[in-house]
């Protein structure tokens, strides 16, 4: 049995579904509250709830003594919502973990397509912040959000990075927790740096088989890690 639908979320439905079909876009001037109240057969109060809270969001932008347009929403706006919302989530970091990698993985073989040679160079350069913050948690976390974005950067996919995007804050929490846990010691950072390098030589090559599978290299090495970190709380604890 279909559920009825609040007065309010119908508002919210004919905003979203007229920016869907084009019907309203980035800059247009919305009809005056009384016309549109109308037009939609609600009230003039709960319009302007509903509109308040769309323009908190992003979606609409009033301009006082100007009336309320259609705004062109930054991906600032939807990845702060995103985040807020999945970290009321219990299992936000595992959601996380394998969100990245579904987009990681789909990101890093159009790479081998779609990399440009600055692409490539910033890769580089990425290669070399991991080397030397390696043991650093902070510094290390950021040298790796900085180098997987990079990667999925170099896919030139509009959709992959506007939710990678929008997920980097929580991952980079995600990042630098499990860093923090796993105690990356001096043995283990050449491997770390080597499933880079892989990847990044897989991407230079063009070889798209072979630039995934070493990332999900780079995926088992960190659950390895992970698993050193809770076998030694066991044995802690014993």
């Amino acid at each position: 049995m279909t559920q009825p639908v609040s007065k309010s979320e119908k508002i919210v439905a004919y905003f979203r579904d007229a920016i869907i079909l084009g019907e309203l876009k980035p800059g247009d001037r919305l009809l005056n509250e009384r016309e549109l109240a109308k037009q939609l057969d609600v009230g003039r109060p709960l319009l302007r709830e509903v509109v308040r809270s769309l323009a908190i969001l992003g979606v609409l932008e009033t301009r006082q003594g100007d009336g309320t347009y259609v705004a062109r929403m930054s991906i600032e706006a939807f990845s702060e919502y995103f985040t807020f919302f999945l970290a009321q989530n219990d299992s936000a970091f595992s959601d996380i973990i394998q969100a990245r990698i579904a987009i990681e993985c789909q990101a890093v073989r159009l790479a081998c397509s779609h990399a440009t040679a600055t692409d490539l160079e910033d890769l580089r350069n990425g290669l070399a912040e991991l080397k030397e913050t390696a043991l650093d948690p902070v510094a290390g976390t950021k040298a790796e959000v900085t180098f997987h974005s990079t990667l999925v950067r170099a896919s030139h996919s509009a959709s992959l990075n506007t939710v990678y995007r929008a997920i980097s804050e929580l991952m980079r929490h995600s990042f630098l927790w499990r860093r923090q846990q796993s105690n990356i010691r001096e043995g283990h950072v050449s491997a770390l740096i080597e499933v880079h390098l892989l990847v990044y030589k897989a991407i230079v090559l063009k070889d798209e088989d072979e630039a995934e599978r070493r990332l999900r290299e780079h995926f088992d090495f960190s659950d390895r890690l992970e698993v050193e970190r809770q076998l030694q709380d066991i044995l802690g604890r014993e």
